[in-house]
């Protein structure tokens, strides 16, 4: 099993950990490894977001619709859309937000 928490990544909840890999004025990328079986609870934010699976398998359910991604495929939330994250093997995906989320960099 990956150490997260040692390649610098935080402890978002149980199985997921997070990292900001890089930002500009209105746009963050970030990382996120999920671990299988891991649950992202449905949320909201008032940002855009793309997620793109770099490996494993996720199921996102955004809004009314679920969907299932794997290595190479990619979402969007529009601002204020309902989504959830179901880990089904192992993963690593790249969330892009804009604006920034203040919230991921200490700004609140």
């Amino acid at each position: 099993m990956t150490d997260w928490l040692a390649r610098g990544y935080r402890l978002m909840q149980p199985g997921v950990y997070h990292r900001v890999a890089s930002y500009g004025e209105s746009l963050m990328l970030c990382e996120v490894a999920l671990e299988a079986g891991a649950v992202v609870p449905s949320h909201t934010h008032a940002h855009e977001q793309i997620s793109y699976v770099v490996s494993g398998q996720v199921v996102f359910t955004i809004g009314d619709d679920t969907i299932t991604l794997s290595a190479g495929t990619s979402c969007v939330m529009l601002p204020d859309a309902p989504h959830s994250v179901v880990c089904n093997q192992d993963a690593l995906v790249l969330d892009v937000f804009t604006p920034l989320r203040d919230d991921f960099l200490g700004r609140e």
